[in-house]
């Protein structure tokens, strides 16, 4: 039986889709970029200069820095600690492999983290974009 260290290298071998796993197992990898799933709406989101000039959040400039190697994490941390609306904010990221109009890099590999699963229906309809390590 393979360990799960080793489901996890698989899966980022051969990614198809984010992977769902508890904080307890992951034990964080290299070239990783983290996002708390409590962060502000304007951490997520571009913000613009004075003179109109777009500026990237610095989650985002860190990744693409980043997917200059073979591959890069985007860790998405303890999504099942926040509330339905704030989880929401990351379906998108989940589901498009973007956020806010911005285009994950095509090498980007997403992780969620949570401290454990309860009931909860937005957690549970996510739940089916995703693999699951536990």
């Amino acid at each position: 039986m393979k360990s799960k260290v080793e489901i996890i290298d698989h899966l980022i071998e051969h990614y198809t889709c984010p992977i769902l796993i508890s904080n307890e197992t992951f034990k964080g990898y290299r070239n990783a970029v983290y996002i708390d799933a409590n962060c502000s709406d304007e951490e997520l989101k571009c913000s613009y200069k004075e003179g109109g000039e777009k500026v990237l959040p610095k989650w985002y400039q860190e990744l693409q820095q980043k997917s200059k190697n073979r591959y890069c994490l985007l860790v998405i941390q303890n999504l099942n600690e926040v509330e339905d609306k704030k989880q929401l904010r990351f379906k998108e990221m989940i589901k498009y492999g973007q956020i806010n109009r911005m285009k994950l890099p095509e090498n980007c590999i997403i992780f969620v983290t949570h401290s454990y699963l309860k009931e909860n229906k937005m957690m549970d309809m996510m739940m089916c974009l995703m693999n699951r390590v536990d």
